[in-house]
């Protein structure tokens, strides 16, 4: 009997264990919940809601869908530790993800869709990672609060949503490479530090909302035909830098909100370029840094035609230099003292140094040859009757090393030097329009050293063998 008894013990947590892995394969068409405990491949769609009981765990949908009623929690994430959730359809749900006390979990190329509330949730959730996927027609696509910090949110497509994303209270988070179209706006809500950059916010009501929000960086976003591109209240020490803002009803609205930096901005179109609604509302006027100082320069504006045929950082020197001669003047308590007379543009290379260029041709091609120290740049007219352009580079030494060669199909023109220190130069120079090659190499390319200081070596061996060869046996011995 006690044998017995032992045995039933021993096969009830096997059998257990037995229907626990048969339930992971199988679709659940009773009411209930899916509980998981190891890592899980969905194998057909299923119609309950996820609670993951355990960390270090891969959910794969392998394509399939996880679908709700409208209610509840998709997957359930409380209290979890690196979590991977991926390839997924999460479907007509209140929450489509939530994550709440979770840390380190992944959730990539999920489709998350028609979810009531939100389509990922965080709440206290720190160090996870979201990237790839599809969010649309959710209440809010992704949104963080209360302290979720330090988040990787990127290469998303955020679509049709009431909000595409928001942070409140939240901090650390960077949000890159996503594309976002057609919510209402991407919020910041009392918070602070986010990395928002290269991003591609399009047909949005906002496009950037901050409310009492500081320090966050915003850059080197594409920012078109939204209402508004970019709306800042009650929000300080902001940098805004090398974002194209364009074809908005408004570039950038801003109340009450000063200490913030704006430069290397591309505003083009926009019906109003910058609006400061404390003109129609009881809000303190905006008192902002529009440019880098000199030689960086500040903003480009389309809707300002100035004039450059002097330099400095008095703009009182002789030449050309790519920056407005006069300040352009925003509103009464706001100018840009070094306008550019061209759009700004960044290229990465493979040494992570980007080269700066200001021009007023359309730039169609950029290479970076590591192998010779030489960039490339192809130009052509923005318009068909424009008949000459400019490029303004800056370039580190580590990249090309000054002096340099300056060559446009094939034929050496002459530069400015703008700027030079023991880091980095700013050039400028000027050519007759049509689609051009623009080459630009050290004047004595790195191949040219080497032979030299090889030419150097050969001779200084053949002069010392021959003093050698002069030198008698027995004094040779003491050398």
């Amino acid at each position: 009997m006690k044998l017995k008894a032992i045995s039933r013990m021993m096969l009830t947590p096997l059998l257990v264990g037995m229907l626990t892995s048969a339930f992971s394969v199988q679709r659940i068409k009773a009411s209930g919940t899916v509980y998981i405990t190891s890592d899980y491949t969905l194998t057909q769609n299923i119609y309950e809601p996820i609670v993951v009981l355990a960390d270090s765990i891969v959910i794969d949908g392998n394509g399939y869908t996880l679908q709700g009623t409208g209610s509840g929690k998709g997957i359930d994430l409380s209290g979890r530790s690196s979590v991977t959730i991926k390839n997924m359809e999460i479907k007509a749900f209140e929450y489509g993800i939530k994550l709440h006390d979770s840390s380190n979990c992944s959730v990539f190329e999920n489709t998350v869709t028609e979810n009531t509330v939100f389509g990922i949730y965080l709440e206290h959730s720190s160090n996870n990672t979201f990237s790839a996927n599809n969010m649309t027609n959710n209440g809010w696509g992704i949104y963080l609060t209360h302290s979720s910090n330090v988040n990787n949110i990127y290469g998303n497509t955020i679509t049709n949503n009431d909000d595409g994303i928001t942070l409140s209270f939240s901090s650390n988070n960077i949000l890159t490479g996503n594309t976002i179209t057609n919510n209402h706006h991407i919020y910041l809500d009392v918070s602070s530090n986010n990395i928002l950059t290269g991003n591609t916010i399009t047909k949005n009501y906002y496009g950037f909302s901050l409310f009492d929000s500081s320090n966050n960086h915003i850059a080197g976003n594409n920012i078109t035909h939204n209402h508004c591109g970019l709306a800042l209240m009650a929000s300080s020490n902001n940098s805004i830098t090398g974002n194209t803002i364009t074809n908005n009803s408004d570039g950038i609205r801003i109340g009450g909100s000063s200490e913030n930096t704006f430069y290397h901005n591309n505003f083009i179109d926009n019906t109003r370029q910058v609006y400061d609604y404390s003109r129609d509302y009881p809000v303190s006027p905006s008192m902002n840094t529009w440019d880098d100082g000199y030689p960086s320069g500040g903003n480009y504006w389309n809707n300002y035609t100035g004039v450059d045929v002097k330099s400095g950082p008095n703009q009182d020197q002789p030449s050309s230099d790519g920056i407005d001669d006069t300040a352009h003047v925003i509103d009464e308590n706001n100018r840009d003292n070094y306008s550019l007379m061209g759009m700004f543009h960044s290229f990465n290379t493979p040494l992570r140094y980007d080269v700066n260029v200001i021009s007023n041709s359309t730039l169609k091609h950029f290479q970076y040859f590591e192998s010779n120290n030489t960039i490339e740049i192809t130009v052509s007219n923005v318009t068909a009757n424009q008949t000459s352009g400019f490029c303004r580079l800056k370039i580190n030494h580590d990249l090309v090393s000054p002096t340099y060669n300056v060559i446009i199909n094939d034929t050496v023109v002459p530069y400015t030097p703008v700027f030079e220190n023991e880091n980095l130069s700013i050039i400028y120079f000027t050519y007759e329009h049509s689609t051009l090659e623009i080459t630009i190499t050290p004047e004595f390319p790195t191949w040219t050293s080497i032979l030299l200081t090889l030419i150097v070596l050969t001779v200084a061996i053949a002069i010392y063998k021959r003093r050698l060869h002069k030198t008698p046996i027995h004094q040779r011995a003491r050398m």
